[in-house]
Protein backbone atom coordinates (compact mmCIF):
# COMPACT_ATOMS: atom_id res chain seq x y z
CA UNK A 1 0.00 0.00 0.00
CA UNK A 2 1.03 3.66 -0.68
CA UNK A 3 0.23 6.48 1.50
CA UNK A 4 -1.20 9.13 0.04
CA UNK A 5 0.46 12.52 -0.91
CA UNK A 6 -0.03 15.40 1.50
CA UNK A 7 -0.54 18.47 -0.57
CA UNK A 8 0.65 21.69 1.36
CA UNK A 9 -0.02 24.47 0.22
CA UNK A 10 0.70 28.25 1.25
CA UNK A 11 -2.29 30.38 2.77
CA UNK A 12 -2.85 33.63 2.77
CA UNK A 13 -4.37 35.01 5.35
CA UNK A 14 -5.74 38.49 4.78
CA UNK A 15 -5.77 40.78 7.92
CA UNK A 16 -8.75 43.18 7.26
CA UNK A 17 -11.25 45.22 9.03
CA UNK A 18 -14.79 44.37 8.77
CA UNK A 19 -16.96 47.20 9.52
CA UNK A 20 -20.22 46.93 9.43
CA UNK A 21 -20.49 45.67 5.72
CA UNK A 22 -21.96 42.17 5.61
CA UNK A 23 -19.57 39.59 4.23
CA UNK A 24 -21.03 37.81 0.72
CA UNK A 25 -21.34 34.11 1.58
CA UNK A 26 -18.87 33.57 -0.92
CA UNK A 27 -16.37 35.24 1.23
CA UNK A 28 -17.94 33.94 4.66
CA UNK A 29 -17.48 30.63 2.82
CA UNK A 30 -13.56 30.57 2.36
CA UNK A 31 -13.00 32.85 5.61
CA UNK A 32 -14.43 29.50 7.32
CA UNK A 33 -12.68 27.26 5.41
CA UNK A 34 -9.18 28.40 5.90
CA UNK A 35 -9.72 29.30 9.20
CA UNK A 36 -8.95 32.86 9.04
CA UNK A 37 -9.79 35.23 11.57
CA UNK A 38 -10.25 39.44 10.90
CA UNK A 39 -10.09 41.78 13.49
CA UNK A 40 -13.15 43.92 13.74
CA UNK A 41 -12.76 47.71 14.69
CA UNK A 42 -14.18 47.24 18.06
CA UNK A 43 -11.04 44.74 18.43
CA UNK A 44 -8.59 47.38 17.16
CA UNK A 45 -9.58 49.94 19.42
CA UNK A 46 -9.19 47.83 22.21
CA UNK A 47 -6.01 46.34 21.62
CA UNK A 48 -4.73 49.54 20.85
CA UNK A 49 -3.51 50.34 24.99
CA UNK A 50 -1.53 47.52 24.48
CA UNK A 51 0.01 48.17 20.58
CA UNK A 52 0.58 52.26 20.99
CA UNK A 53 3.20 51.51 24.58
CA UNK A 54 4.75 48.75 22.35
CA UNK A 55 5.45 50.81 19.26
CA UNK A 56 6.73 53.59 21.43
CA UNK A 57 9.31 51.66 23.21
CA UNK A 58 10.47 50.00 19.89
CA UNK A 59 10.84 53.08 18.89
CA UNK A 60 12.90 54.59 21.21
CA UNK A 61 14.95 51.73 21.35
CA UNK A 62 15.85 52.16 17.61
CA UNK A 63 16.55 56.08 18.60
CA UNK A 64 18.87 54.78 21.41
CA UNK A 65 20.29 52.66 18.82
CA UNK A 66 20.89 54.74 16.63
CA UNK A 67 22.49 57.07 18.87
CA UNK A 68 24.58 54.53 20.17
CA UNK A 69 25.88 54.14 16.74
CA UNK A 70 26.53 58.34 16.49
CA UNK A 71 28.64 58.29 19.24
CA UNK A 72 30.50 55.00 18.91
CA UNK A 73 31.12 56.62 14.68
CA UNK A 74 31.87 60.13 16.65
CA UNK A 75 34.72 58.64 18.93
CA UNK A 76 36.43 57.10 16.47
CA UNK A 77 36.70 60.31 14.45
CA UNK A 78 37.61 62.61 16.79
CA UNK A 79 40.14 60.29 17.85
CA UNK A 80 41.65 59.83 14.17
CA UNK A 81 41.32 63.80 14.13
CA UNK A 82 43.28 64.25 17.58
CA UNK A 83 46.04 61.48 16.19
CA UNK A 84 46.43 63.08 13.08
CA UNK A 85 46.72 66.66 14.56
CA UNK A 86 48.98 65.38 17.55
CA UNK A 87 51.39 63.84 14.82
CA UNK A 88 50.96 67.35 12.78
CA UNK A 89 52.50 69.31 15.65
CA UNK A 90 54.63 66.81 16.76
CA UNK A 91 56.39 66.86 13.14
CA UNK A 92 56.04 70.74 13.44
CA UNK A 93 58.24 70.33 15.96
CA UNK A 94 60.58 68.30 15.26
CA UNK A 95 60.82 68.46 11.80
CA UNK A 96 64.40 69.35 11.66
CA UNK A 97 65.34 66.35 13.96
CA UNK A 98 63.21 63.86 11.46
CA UNK A 99 64.35 65.78 8.16
CA UNK A 100 68.23 65.64 9.32
CA UNK A 101 69.83 63.01 7.01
Amino acid sequence: MTEPEHRTEARIIPLRLIGRATLRSAEAAVLFRTGTRTIRPVEALLLSPILIPITVIVLLLLLAWFVLWLLAVGSLVTVNLIRDLTSAVVWRLNGAVLRAP
